[in-house]
């Protein structure tokens, strides 16, 4: 039977991977007549406008949390992670930008030899090739269509990768909605000031399709941040690849987008490597923490 709580946790995050496919559908939606800055600028401004209810009413929690410069450290990768998202969603599909994004935990285990001084063993150098392998399967055999969008979608997962770990350091001292309020907050006069440079202002139905954005940004984000607070990540990782199986039904129906068998094959090798990661690293973590009670 299924832990109740860990149900709960993988519906949040289910619902959560739908609500961010329905972003990336508006994101490339809109892209060919709003800017993706000016797009990130709205997303940030409707999380905070969602939010402020919350935030006036529990003002206290929202606006003194316990670790604020991971907080900014945070909100200043979103950002760039949020413009690297957008771009990359208006120039290749929606479903590729998805299986791209699956190599956030490879470069986090890459990152963390130079950054945390951990050892490349044999087990997990075997998953980042498989997951490198995966990326270039993803990327069509031969870079044949290696282009702006791809590097763009892989520096996003790069930057997004750090994030995850802010993220999840963050849920234990404050709540979903002042990680998620904070972050907006912040994010709002950074990408307002991009924004500016390249400012149309939005028609009306423009302008409702990016509150649907930051209504789906808000909630999604809200869930997400819950239901990594209820369960550990390598329990819900394997929910996260239902995003890949979304965006293709989305991308086929609002885009016409048809990706080759290429796209499913090299996902799944990257996921299928992100996940061994992330499970072997938490075996690994709890084996440390027996050997240190029993010491």
């Amino acid at each position: 039977m299924l832990n109740s709580t860990y149900l709960r946790a993988a519906l949040l995050a289910l619902g959560g991977s739908i609500l961010f496919t329905v972003m990336a559908a508006i994101v490339r939606h809109l892209g060919d007549s709003v800017h993706f800055t000016i797009q990130v600028f709205f997303r940030n401004l409707f999380v905070f406008v969602f939010m402020l209810p919350w935030a006036l009413t529990h003002w206290r929690t929202a606006f003194q949390p316990r670790r604020p410069w991971l907080h900014v450290g945070r909100a200043g990768a979103g950002w760039v992670s949020q413009l690297c998202w957008y771009w990359a969603l208006v120039l290749i599909p929606v479903a590729e930008v998805t299986a791209l994004g699956f190599t956030a935990p490879l470069f986090a285990t890459v990152l963390a030899v130079p950054l945390l001084g951990e050892r490349l063993r044999f087990r997990r150098t075997a998953a980042l090739l498989i997951g490198f392998v995966g990326t270039v399967i993803t990327l069509r055999p031969g870079f044949g269509e290696f282009g702006l969008g791809q590097t763009i979608a892989l520096i996003n997962a790069a930057i997004v990768s750090g994030g995850l770990i802010a993220m999840k350091a963050l849920t234990r001292d404050d709540s979903p909605e002042t990680i998620v309020t904070l972050n907006a907050l912040l994010l709002v006069p950074f990408s307002g000031a991009l924004a500016a440079y390249f400012w149309t202002t939005p028609t009306l139905e423009q302008f409702l399709w990016l509150a649907v954005l930051g209504i789906s940004a808000t909630v999604g984000h809200v869930m997400n941040t819950h239901a990594y607070k209820m369960a550990d990540a390598t329990a819900l990782m394997p929910i996260d690849f239902l995003r890949l199986i979304f965006a293709v039904a989305i991308g086929a129906w609002a885009f016409d987008d048809q990706p080759d068998i290429w796209t499913f094959v090299g996902g799944g090798l990257i996921f299928g490597a992100s996940v061994y990661i992330a499970r072997r690293e938490a075996r690994l973590s709890r084996a440390r923490e027996q050997k240190d009670g029993a010491g």
